[in-house]
């Protein structure tokens, strides 16, 4: 099962430090395999928007389980 997240193109791309952001940062989860860490399977660039296509983790997101602890 996975899930899709969708970023705006033009957001990452109206800042040159976001976009070098998002590039390094989808650069090491590309290359990252650890069990505690979600896998992103593929960067889909579509004409307004880059979709990342990550295992689907339902166990709510960091911040719900910071504020639980």
């Amino acid at each position: 099962m996975y899930a899709v997240k969708e970023i705006s193109k033009e957001k990452i791309k109206s800042n040159k430090l976001l976009a070098r952001l998002f590039e390094t940062e989808v650069g090491i989860m590309k290359k990252i395999e650890h069990p505690n860490i979600i896998k992103l399977h593929d960067l889909i660039e579509h004409s307004g928007c880059y979709y990342l296509v990550l295992n689907y983790c339902d166990s709510g997101d960091m911040q719900e389980r910071i504020a639980q602890r």
